[in-house]
């Protein structure tokens, strides 16, 4: 989309070990309690804090790191 413009130049910094195991962890425990018909909200704020949006030519995304 040619009318928005981006704000800043600089990119999120990307995630340590502990970082990206946390989450995983979240989002495996989302899943399964998803699956089991349960939620956790702790771990759901947690999974939707990895969640990095993207910008691109495709009408946007996320992506999880």
């Amino acid at each position: 989309m040619k009318h928005l413009k981006k704000i800043t130049r600089t990119q999120p910094a990307p995630a340590d070990g502990i970082q990206d195991f946390i989450c995983f962890a979240a989002t495996a425990l989302n899943a399964f309690l998803t699956l089991i018909g349960g939620t956790l909200p702790a771990t759901t704020f947690i999974g939707d804090k990895c969640i990095i949006p993207v910008a691109n030519d495709t009408g946007g995304g996320d992506t999880t790191v």
